[in-house]
């Protein structure tokens, strides 16, 4: 947890660009990355919890093909 929104912000973006890829799903699932953000979907920022809504999406959206 910080403080700073902006952080939170930035840090919710770089989880998103992760679950796009299957390497990076691959780790959210491994090490529960998941139950562990979960607290950032009350956070005020509605910039921070829609970021981690797309990252969230990402992991249980599986390209065509795979």
């Amino acid at each position: 947890k910080d403080s700073n929104s902006v952080v939170r912000i930035k840090t919710t973006e770089v989880l998103y660009i992760t679950a796009s890829h299957s390497v990076g799903r691959y780790a959210f699932l491994e090490h529960d990355i998941v139950l562990a953000l979960s607290f950032l979907l009350n956070d005020p920022s509605p910039v921070c919890r829609g970021n981690l809504y797309k990252a969230y999406m990402q992991l249980v959206q599986v390209p065509r093909g795979t």
